[in-house]
């Protein structure tokens, strides 16, 4: 099956009202959710988007991604990965289908309507232009505690 025949029967999932459980596959959302450790949970896109929000979405190109909304200009969407400092768009609206309403992290659940999630979510977006030295600081810190 390939990952368009995967996502097509998810989205038909999702139309039933069910939520799918997806698996990350890229480092696109790190630091806050990683590849094969973490995974999650979507649903059918409600009708009012906001930036923050984690939807799943096609490119142009027919690939299917996960992202935050950045940016809504007109009803169109501009999208980042966590993990990034590109934004990618502008996309239509219909072009997302799917919204994360919350994720597995290290086994643990996290609801994306939570007061952490949303403080996160306006933070890291806020930071974007600086994410690559937090996260270079965070790793040097890391491996320095891990050392001692």
């Amino acid at each position: 099956m390939t990952n368009n025949e995967l996502f097509l029967s998810l989205l038909e999932i999702m139309k039933t009202g069910k939520a799918v459980n997806l698996k990350i596959a890229g480092w696109s959302m790190s630091p806050m959710l990683l590849p094969e450790r973490d995974s999650l949970v979507l649903a059918s896109t409600r009708e009012k988007l906001k930036r923050g929000d984690v939807v799943l979405y096609q490119r142009d190109c027919g690939k299917y991604i996960v992202h935050r909304i950045y940016k809504i200009n007109q009803e169109r969407f501009f999208m980042i990965g966590d993990g990034e400092t590109k934004i990618e768009g502008p996309l239509k609206r219909d072009q997302i289908f799917a919204s994360a309403i919350g994720a597995y992290r290290k086994d643990r659940y996290l609801d994306f309507n939570s007061f952490r999630w949303k403080a996160f979510t306006q933070v890291w977006l806020l930071v974007r232009p600086f994410r690559s030295v937090i996260r270079r600081c965070v790793t040097g810190a890391y491996r320095f505690v891990r050392h001692f």
